[in-house]
């Protein structure tokens, strides 16, 4: 539940948002995207009670290697992230004369705190790209004084293929596993034990109508899901989910030029989801809204895959192949 409002309006678990920071937590390998976003804050509160807060940061760079006597610089990209789940005022009771008396108030809920890292690779396994992470975290379940802590790693990849034939631009692939390796939960003096679920997702991503339409199939918390989102004019995005037990919805707008670092400008980008809670919730809200810096304005540079390295030729027709941004010209 620690995601975004465009992760929640796409069905909440969607493990193919490639370079979206907000759903981190759900696949590590958004960290290792060429355009991956370097901030989201989110909120959400699901019954109108039950507080959700979501930061995640991710910024990239370099590691240089040798292959094959050539030196290789990859690029990576790691990502810090921290979520809370709070539900306030659950009332402190005792027991007297045959009856329950609330005496306080106190708190409960977790913490999860998760660094991550990932890169890319290129033709391998017949997809033009494919995106890797890991993700260690600690989780800390709290209430009132009392607290237990657990410790899983994520594992996540996103693999991609260009299609660019008739209306189809790529087909994306996405799966993860979560808390592999878990510790156990113990209360303080060895009481309540138990584990972190072994979690397994898996998604469906077609791009198509030059990349404006999207469509999405994952297993979700509840049943399978299915989602779209719509880009209107690279501004404004339309989006919706169901596993035809509830319903999300949600809108965006990105804002350009609007912040920078350093040199650079970045563009802005808000979210707002509605989740329908199922009977007998179904009037009882679920919202979610979210802030993200979405990358740099400018177009990013292409990935030249072919030739390997430089050439000085003679030769008229030379083949290039590589990936990069759409619609953008090599020179």
């Amino acid at each position: 539940q620690m995601v975004g409002a465009r992760q929640m309006a796409l069905g909440g678990t969607n493990p193919v948002l490639n370079g979206d920071i907000g759903s981190v937590l759900i696949n590590p390998a958004v960290v290792g995207s060429r355009d991956t976003m370097p901030l989201a804050l989110s909120h959400k509160q699901i019954l109108a009670e039950i507080d959700y807060q979501s930061v995640n940061f991710s910024f990239p760079f370099t590691i240089p290697f040798v292959w094959n006597d050539k030196i290789i610089n990859q690029r990576c990209g790691i990502g810090l992230s921290y979520g809370s789940c709070v539900l306030d005022g659950v009332p402190e009771t005792v027991r007297y004369n045959d009856r329950n008396w609330a005496i306080d108030y106190y708190s409960s809920g977790f913490n999860i705190l998760a660094a991550s890292l990932g890169t890319e690779i290129y033709d391998v396994l017949g997809f033009n790209t494919i995106t890797l992470g890991v993700s260690g975290k600690t989780l800390r379940q709290f209430v009132m004084s009392e607290s237990r802590i657990a410790f899983g790693l994520d594992i996540g990849c996103i693999a991609t293929y260009y299609v660019d034939q008739y209306f189809v631009d790529k087909l994306h692939v996405g799966a993860s596993v979560l808390n592999t390796f878990a510790t156990s939960l113990v209360w303080d003096g060895g009481q309540g034990e138990s584990y972190l679920p072994l979690d397994t997702l898996v998604g469906f991503r077609v791009d198509m109508l030059n990349d404006k339409l999207s469509l999405f199939a994952h297993n979700a918390i509840s049943g399978f899901a299915f989602g779209t989102e719509y880009n209107l004019g690279d501004i404004f995005y339309l989006r919706g989910s169901s596993n035809l037990a509830s319903l999300n919805l949600g809108t965006g707008m990105k804002f350009e030029n609007i912040t920078a670092f350093g040199n650079n400008e970045y563009s802005l980008r808000l979210d707002y989801s509605y989740s329908q809670n199922q009977y007998p919730y179904e009037d009882v809200p679920n919202n979610t809204i979210s802030v993200c810096i979405v990358g740099e304005t400018r177009p990013g540079d292409p990935k030249i895959l072919l030739p390997e390295e430089d050439i000085l030729t003679s030769n008229r027709l030379v083949k290039i192949g590589g990936v990069g941004p759409k619609n953008t010209a090599i020179r």
